[in-house]
């Protein structure tokens, strides 16, 4: 869902929604709570915020059922009603509409709204945050930050990132255009210097098992927040499968050769 805490306070009407969503412990109340009220316009069923509150209260209803449908297609309706305009398409908004289609495997969908947000000059000023209201909708890997820090927040163009080479990954896409948004990304991260963005880099790399790589940006994100758990639990992750492949890899090149050789009386097979 976007930040809201980035923006003015007061008598803000998305952050009343947002607010109401968390003491309801409920997207779905949330949603018949802001159904209900009459002083709210239609500007504020077409935001970001109610749209993020539809997709979230698909998730309480089991799968298939009219009530998820209802919901999922109320969501798309508010994301496209409001990204149709175009000052919305460089808002945290389409990050959250990009997971949105990520979460349906729609993703050829998803890496087109990336590609152009991603272009914009601007999209350095926003961010996501997603916790427990969000948890079903997310990954297992945000998942696991939520788990371990209740909350994941990072710049919308980390996250951005992020997605766009989950969509390439999944799309299956050549290396080198995949290796070309790591570029990008790990770019960014060093120039901005933040620990979440540095560890969706290096979940960015996990998705290809690249655990050398994601062990280095896990360990950039941990430099800077030392109390950052997550990363500090998915480096160690990462060591011990780096450690792991290193080992498979030596027993299938050089096993063989030792057998061979214990055969043929030139040296004795220790194992």
């Amino acid at each position: 869902m976007e930040d809201i805490s980035t923006k003015a306070s007061g008598a803000s009407r998305d952050a009343v929604v947002h607010t109401v969503a968390f003491q309801l412990s409920s997207a779905s109340k949330a949603v018949q709570f802001t159904d209900n009220l009459e002083d709210l316009n239609l500007s504020t069923f077409i935001n970001g915020n109610l749209a993020c509150l539809h997709f979230a209260s698909a998730f309480e209803y089991p799968d298939e059922s009219d009530e998820r449908i209802t919901a999922l297609v109320r969501a798309e309706t508010l994301f496209s009603t409001f990204l149709s305009e175009i000052p919305n398409e460089e808002s945290a908004t389409t990050v959250d509409y990009a997971a949105f289609l990520c979460n349906q495997e729609r993703w050829s969908e998803a890496i087109d709204i990336l590609d152009l947000f991603l272009s914009k000059a601007n999209t350095n000023k926003c961010s996501n945050s997603y916790g427990t209201m969000e948890y079903l909708t997310l990954d297992d890997f945000l998942k696991k930050e939520v788990d371990t820090h209740t909350k994941m927040e990072a710049p919308s163009r980390s996250f951005a990132y992020y997605y766009a080479i989950k969509c390439l990954v999944k799309l299956g896409e050549p290396d080198q255009k995949i290796k070309g948004v790591k570029a990008a990304f790990s770019k960014f991260c060093t120039e901005i210097k933040n620990s979440r963005s540095f560890s969706l880099l290096g979940y960015s790399e996990m998705l290809r098992e690249n655990w050398y790589r994601a062990e280095h940006w896990f360990c950039k994100a941990v430099e800077m927040a030392w109390d950052y758990t997550a990363a500090k639990q998915n480096f160690n992750l990462c060591k011990s499968k780096r450690s792991s492949d290193i080992n498979e890899k030596y027993e299938e090149k050089y096993i063989p050769l030792c057998v061979a050789a214990e055969l043929n009386g030139i040296m004795p097979l220790q194992m």
